[in-house]
């Protein structure tokens, strides 16, 4: 029996090894994806603990690629003197920024935190890509395991830890047409311009933003947004009341023909504003303002972010509301 064990135990030994080995032999995506600038989550988490310990920032932005993208906190400072990061990420979820203020809150205590709301944030299961990227960039304590226990299912656990041939083996095509066709194009992803928020200044063609696109053939159910987001907002707002902080949310502008095709528009609008009412928080919703004089084949890069311009335009408009 004791030899049976021991071969059992170097065999799967052995498939540990592969696997680490594997996952390496992947990573050269996330290599490439350095080399050219677009670790966007390495680079902020990086400057976010490079900051001195303690209160110095007054904002903490939070939210999905709509925040990094959508906030420039070093021209909030420079109009009017307001200190803020931004930690929101691609895909990020409720419940991804409600671990993300966790780990955040045990190195800087910022005076307010504002959330940016995307609904189909509210739609996603999946936490790997949008958590995990934010994960791996933590410094260990005891909030980085809580996010791992409590956000993260088995399979999105192994993948982060001791599997990581499951996180990266996405990564496949791109490294087969590297080395097999020698192309290794990646989209251009924007400029880390610093404090968390990523430039883009390219304009998106109003020819373009009428081409089909995921919103075209959108439709909610009535209890589209899943429960564990829910209770994060809920969670959010008790955390921040708990520290003294806050809160605040706000939905960003997005190009009205993108706008225009989502049928249920005014559903998701009624939920969010019910949603942050419920928490008693302000709300602020810009997704289809029509005062922000906001263009679409000027002042957006795609067919739902602000490029540099848009950003300048929208971000002096909120002055005031991010006043404490």
């Amino acid at each position: 029996m004791k030899p049976l064990l021991i071969r059992v135990s170097i065999f799967l030994l052995g498939l540990l090894g592969l696997n680490f080995l594997l996952a390496y032999a992947l990573g050269v995506l996330d290599r490439d994806v350095d080399k050219r600038g677009y670790a966007f989550d390495r680079y902020r988490w990086g400057e976010f603990y490079e900051l001195p310990k303690g209160d110095s920032l007054d904002i903490l932005f939070l939210g999905s690629s709509h925040a990094y993208r959508g906030f420039d906190p070093k021209l909030l400072e420079e109009w009017q003197g307001i200190k803020g990061f931004n930690l929101g990420s691609s895909g990020q979820t409720p419940l991804t920024s409600l671990h993300v203020l966790h780990n955040a809150i045990r190195h800087q205590r910022p005076k307010m935190v504002v959330m940016e709301l995307y609904f189909y944030t509210f739609l996603e299961a999946d936490q790997l890509n949008n958590g995990g990227n934010n994960w791996l960039q933590l410094h260990n304590s005891t909030a980085k395991w809580n996010f791992l226990w409590q956000a993260f299912d088995a399979y999105e656990m192994s993948a982060l830890t001791v599997l990581p041939i499951l996180r990266r083996k996405n990564a496949l095509p791109y490294v087969l047409r590297k080395y097999l066709r020698g192309d290794d194009h990646l989209d251009h992803a924007g400029f880390y311009k610093g404090r968390g928020y990523v430039e883009r200044s390219e304009q998106i063609s109003a020819e373009r933003l009428r081409r089909p696109d995921l919103y075209d053939q959108l439709e909610l159910a009535p209890d589209w947004a899943l429960p564990k987001h829910q209770k994060a907002i809920r969670e959010i707002a008790k955390l921040c009341a708990e520290a003294g902080i806050e809160l605040r949310f706000i939905s960003s502008p997005m190009p009205q023909i993108t706008v225009k095709k989502i049928q249920d528009q005014s559903q998701i609008d009624a939920y969010l504003e019910e949603l942050t009412e419920s928490v008693n928080a302000e709300y602020r919703n810009d997704t289809q303002n029509p005062n922000l004089g906001l263009v679409d084949s000027l002042h957006f890069f795609d067919n739902n972010h602000l490029n540099a311009e848009g950003v300048k335009i929208w971000n002096r408009q909120l002055l005031n509301y991010l006043k404490p």
